[in-house]
């Protein structure tokens, strides 16, 4: 694992970006905050994070950095940083949900109750650091399909023909980094009703080259302008989630052992990054009124 801290006070960010890999923040002001929660409230949770790296980044390798520059960063890093940054408000770490078991659909509560806390704290989870001495490109995720399983795309030819004629026979995806500025475009994105079609458009997005049997010599910008999404249809739903594991290889790592009080089924739970924002401004309160931040109520 690569060292947390550098000299200086500047840390070393989980996945490296074109910016570099070595940030300095500090602690974000109240405006920022008051920001920040306003747009996790609203379901924006990329878009407040933007905020929130605005409001604490002073310098990226030494040097200032706009929006623009932030968009640009590998998901998973700008997590780690804003993370870091609630750490110098003062923000509570821990991440409230609620998750159903996969075998009886129990629901288990991550929360603090009458003295008991079960929450899992971010300060625990592991962090992950690519390799500093490999290029960015060099450590892209590569999903390779078994035999049997590939992508087949078949489209009719003309409209007088009955059955469908296969184009493309594709067995391996290179994705880049899922960036922060992708996950802003598609919260703002109306079209898009669910998480899994979220989740679809990003890899799609970040789909950088593909290997395969084409009828003809197509290029991926040819493959995705004729046929779309049509290149992503993976016939086992595995592999979509192994798109999902391998952006994530980097950076902290929001894996949690559960075990079902009812049932007793132990599994390895994803827990609700997302939802870390909204809680931690929530709990935090204020010294004069004992209110949580924006609210009118006490959160408990």
């Amino acid at each position: 694992m690569v060292p947390f801290l550098l000299y200086g006070g500047k840390m070393i960010i989980p996945r490296k970006s074109a910016l570099g890999n070595r940030v300095e923040i500090q602690k974000p002001n109240t405006e920022t905050i008051l920001k920040v929660f306003s747009r996790a409230q609203g379901g924006k949770y990329a878009n407040s994070m933007a905020s929130l790296l605005e409001g604490s980044i002073e310098s990226f390798e030494g040097e200032k950095v706009s929006l623009t520059h932030l968009k640009q960063l590998p998901l998973v890093s700008a997590e780690f940083i804003a993370v870091e940054a609630f750490k110098l408000y003062g923000l509570p770490t821990k991440l409230e949900g609620v998750y159903p078991c996969p075998r009886c659909d129990f629901k288990i509560i991550h929360e603090e109750k009458d003295g008991a806390d079960n929450r899992p704290d971010l300060n625990d989870f592991q962090v992950i650091y690519d390799d500093p001495e490999e290029s960015y490109e060099s450590e892209f995720f590569k999903l390779s399909l078994e035999e049997g399983n590939e992508v087949s795309i078949k489209v009719k030819k003309s409209k007088q023909d009955e059955e469908e004629t296969e184009v493309a026979t594709l067995t391996e995806y290179i994705f880049s980094d899922i960036t922060l500025g992708t996950m802003m475009e598609i919260e703002n994105d109306t079209t898009l009703k669910d998480s899994s079609s979220h989740l679809k458009k990003a890899y799609y997005m970040h789909l950088v080259d593909v290997n395969g049997n084409t009828t003809e010599d197509l290029d991926l910008k040819t493959l995705k302008s004729r046929y779309g999404y049509m290149i992503m249809n993976f016939p086992d739903v595995s592999d979509f989630f192994s798109i999902s594991e391998g952006m994530r290889r980097f950076g902290i790592q929001p894996y949690v052992p559960m075990c079902c009080p009812d049932c007793k089924k132990e599994w390895e739970q994803v827990v609700d990054f997302a939802s870390f924002f909204v809680y931690a401004l929530r709990s935090s309160q204020s010294k004069n009124t004992g209110k949580s931040i924006g609210t009118k109520t006490r959160i408990r």
